[in-house]
């Protein structure tokens, strides 16, 4: 059949500025658990009009994001405590993937970057500098990610952690609680690297995310 022709792609639109801006502020805790979502002071916020402010909502909502119901007030979404196991046990099936398939592919040079990322973790970890921990740390999974070269396994991935960045920065900044980021088995990984041992990989990737899901876990309970 004919190909239609196709029309000109417009890049950062009004609508993709409005989301980008948006989502940010719902990761980084600008914009809180339940709070109200009023597109007016949004569009002022970023300096647009309303009709992509109310997109942008739309498209957050799709993500989870954001709770839009017809005729009530459009609010962040909450975070409950059920919510840890429903982000890090797909996160650990997913990565842990990533790290058996990384390890037939990865190059010397690939390697040594995963250990300079860790050696730059531990810095963070030793100067407790919670920003720069998680920053570094997902350097270090977006390696791995990369070097296993799967674009589904990436996309899930960047997706679910779109939400457990939401989820950390919130608790990180309500909760008094030390969480040792590093035990996410970043030595074991590189071992398995080095013994060329697929399955070790993503024993030790999945145990990383399980383990962080499971001290803060320990450390919710303990709150309540």
């Amino acid at each position: 059949m004919p190909i239609p022709k196709s029309q000109p792609v417009k890049r950062d639109t009004a609508t993709d500025r409005a989301y980008q801006q948006i989502r940010s502020w719902l990761i980084d805790g600008t914009l809180e658990p339940g709070e109200k979502l009023a597109e007016t002071a949004l569009a002022d916020a970023i300096s647009i009009s309303r009709t992509p402010v109310r997109e942008a909502l739309q498209r957050l909502a799709n993500d989870g994001f954001v709770v839009m119901n017809t005729g009530q007030v459009t609010r962040v979404a909450p975070l409950y405590q059920d919510d840890v196991a429903t982000l890090y046990e797909p996160m650990a099936a997913i990565e842990g993937l990533a790290a058996q398939l990384m390890v037939g592919k990865i190059t010397t040079a690939q390697r040594d970057q995963l250990q300079k990322l860790d050696s730059r973790l531990t810095t963070a970890l030793h100067k407790q500098n919670v920003d720069a921990e998680l920053k570094v740390d997902r350097a270090f999974h977006d390696q791995v990610l990369a070097v296993a070269d799967n674009p589904y396994l990436t996309q899930f991935s960047n997706f679910l952690y779109s939400h457990i960045l939401r989820f950390e920065t919130y608790f990180f900044s309500h909760h008094d609680a030390n969480i040792d980021i590093n035990g996410r088995q970043h030595e074991a990984l590189l071992r398995a690297i080095d013994q060329h041992d697929a399955e070790a990989a993503k024993q030790a990737l999945t145990s990383d995310w399980l383990e962080t899901m499971t001290q803060i876990q320990h450390a919710q309970e303990q709150d309540n």
